[in-house]
């Protein structure tokens, strides 16, 4: 199945009419079966066909030991990690085979380049997630060769009671519950501020499921 992934989104007030949003999105739909974008604004693209899809986040308590072996922090900022980075994304391995991305990464470095980062060295995996407190927030793991849960977890800096898993589960085979989640960008700067909604428009899997927040615009 093809794929575009649309990260326009052009704010109201700088809008003149509905023309230019028309020019940018029609050529492109066409061409693809599916085509997924990120909006605080989902009443603007419905007239294309987008159809709003609820996103769901896994919770589960069930976490392994950790070892002896913690994750390091992880900056794309240092010359060194962002080499690393330049080296795993173009062939990493998605996150899910039911949503997951692939291919150019500069949305991932605009996205998460103030954002908690590690590195995995024995997995070779950089790893987006947040810990605050003895919670784990799992956003997207970058690698060749996708890491089981059970190695990520066990690579912790610090013990954790709970994991929250802001993807789809398929790929790591994480158990637990499935909640209602929508992403909030508080950053109104240029009128985008709100509950950000995943829309699709063409076919698309059914079931929990989630863009993950790297590859949101």
């Amino acid at each position: 199945m093809l794929v575009l992934v649309l990260v326009l989104d052009i704010p109201q007030q700088i809008r003149p009419s509905p023309s230019p949003r028309s020019r940018l999105v029609h050529p492109y739909l066409h061409r693809y079966q599916t085509a997924l974008l990120c909006t605080a604004q989902p009443e603007l693209y419905e007239p294309f066909g987008f159809r709003v899809v609820p996103e769901h986040k896994i919770v589960s308590e069930s976490l392994p030991p950790i070892d002896e072996r913690p994750m390091r922090p992880f900056h794309l900022t240092d010359p060194h990690d962002l080499a690393l980075f330049q080296r795993l994304a173009p062939s990493r391995a998605p996150l899910s085979t039911k949503l997951g991305i692939t291919g150019p990464s500069t949305v991932f470095v605009v996205n998460e380049l103030d954002r908690p980062l590690f590195y995995a060295e024995d997995l070779d995996a950089i790893v987006s997630m947040e810990t605050p407190g003895d919670i784990v927030r799992l956003y997207d793991i970058v690698a060749k060769k996708l890491p089981s849960l059970h190695e990520i977890l066990r690579r912790l800096p610090a013990p954790a009671r709970r994991i929250q898993l802001f993807a789809c589960p398929d790929a790591l085979g994480m158990p637990g519950t499935a909640e209602p989640h929508v992403f909030v960008d508080e950053d109104d700067a240029l009128g985008g501020a709100g509950a950000v909604r995943l829309m699709v428009r063409g076919p698309f899997p059914e079931g929990p499921l989630m863009l993950p927040r790297p590859f949101r615009c």
